[in-house]
């Protein structure tokens, strides 16, 4: 070990630069008196003084009897022994109040503080932004609150961020999720429903929002809503002003009410699937008969104006024949009112109004004042069988809705 070396380590168990140049000289040279010692290292007698009584209450140094008195240093291992010990002493009392330290100061930080600025990133691609919404769900306390594209909702499952939600309430913190659910999005949102609240709204619009404990909050609008994990096309603003997050915390419960229960947006596409089937396998049975079938078709009414209705069908060489579909996958008395005055432009030979469940007085009374007929079904195979039923019942009464053979 060279000299500059041990001067570095003999600091590092306390003795300052004056304590160790006058031990090291006496190390070197011997038993000296003050005075040699201060003119060899070029400074005064009461320097030396003060730095000899220090290394002798360290038991570094010791004084001879002689006159003028001279100054021995002393073998260094016991002083280190000892300082080895301090240290250790020291180490274990601070690993000791090192957990009560950090609880302290994570009071602090959750201690609501008197004024706080408001602080705002931006957060540039994809990936940053997965990392900034993990960092936020690190830091929840109570409440998340997601607006979520469809393939947003399979991005976060591709992330792993779906697992962290999902601790997130098994420690009771509320999850709950906006977002719009079609027949494509079904698979994620059962998924989503283990863990978190849902609700479906209508989004023209490609938005993702993060709330904290209307403390935080991360924005974006996506110009890529692909499934890809990487992109840059995707900015984000991550904000901490807890005025500011509340107002988009209004803004979310303003959705979040007018949103539809997952569960009934769940059997309302369900039920819109069955009707398809079921629609499907009518436009088969009549075409069979000679019909012009269109599922999903439309007619121009007296006015001028074109109506869509989910299934229209003619018979060719009967132009006054004419049968419209429409399904309700919901119960309500405005959708009835609807398809009867859009039937009432078109003037149908026979129009159905099909449904999964069984109609109330009022709504059959409602479709039987503009000449409808609410078919019930709970099947696609009970649909078709139904509204065949219906189509032949007519074509009993009124021959001319065989087509000429």
């Amino acid at each position: 070990m060279t000299e500059e070396k041990a001067v570095r380590e003999l600091r590092a168990f306390g003795l300052t630069e004056n304590e160790t140049a006058v031990y090291l000289f006496l190390v070197k040279m011997g038993s000296s008196s003050a005075g040699v010692i201060a003119r060899n290292l070029g400074t005064n007698r009461m320097n030396v003084y003060r730095v000899l009584g220090t290394l002798q209450d360290r038991e570094l140094v010791e004084s001879t009897v002689a006159r003028p008195s001279k100054f021995l240093a002393l073998p260094i291992t016991e002083f280190l022994n000892h300082g080895l010990e301090d240290l250790k002493t020291k180490a274990s009392s601070l690993e000791k109040s090192k957990d009560e330290i950090i609880g302290y100061f994570e009071h602090l930080s959750r201690s609501e503080r008197l004024v706080e600025e408001p602080r705002f990133r931006i957060v540039q691609g994809r990936k940053h932004i997965h990392d900034q919404i993990s960092r936020m769900l690190d830091e929840v306390e109570f409440e998340v609150c997601l607006v979520q594209t469809r393939n947003g909702l399979f991005r976060l499952i591709y992330r792993g961020l779906d697992d962290k939600l999902k601790r997130l309430r098994t420690r009771g913190v509320k999850v709950k999720i906006i977002t719009e659910i079609d027949a494509s999005a079904t698979e994620a949102v059962r998924h989503y429903l283990g863990f978190a609240q849902v609700r479906h709204i209508s989004m023209p619009f490609t938005t993702r929002m993060v709330l904290v404990d209307e403390k935080e909050a991360l924005t974006s609008f996506v110009r890529d809503d692909s499934g890809g994990l990487t992109t840059e096309k995707e900015t984000a603003m991550w904000v901490r002003a807890p005025d500011y997050v509340k107002s988009l915390k209004l803004s979310f419960e303003g959705l979040w009410n007018e949103g539809v229960p997952a569960q009934q947006r769940l059997s309302t596409i369900a039920t819109e699937q069955m009707f398809r089937d079921g629609l499907d396998s009518v436009r088969g049975r009549l075409e069979a008969k000679g019909w012009v079938v269109s599922v999903g078709g439309k007619l121009v009414g007296e006015s001028g104006v074109e109506h869509a209705f989910d299934l229209v069908a003619r018979l060719p060489d009967r132009e006054n024949v004419c049968l419209v579909v429409d399904v309700l996958a919901e119960r309500g008395s405005q959708q009835i009112l609807a398809f009867n005055l859009k039937s009432m432009e078109v003037k149908p030979t026979v129009q159905l109004l099909a449904m999964n469940h069984q109609p109330n007085e009022g709504e059959v009374e409602l479709a039987a004042r503009f000449g409808a007929k609410l078919v019930y079904a709970e099947n696609a195979t009970q649909l078709e069988k139904s509204i065949m039923n219906e189509v032949n019942a007519v074509s009993v009464r009124r021959k001319n809705f065989h087509p000429k053979k």
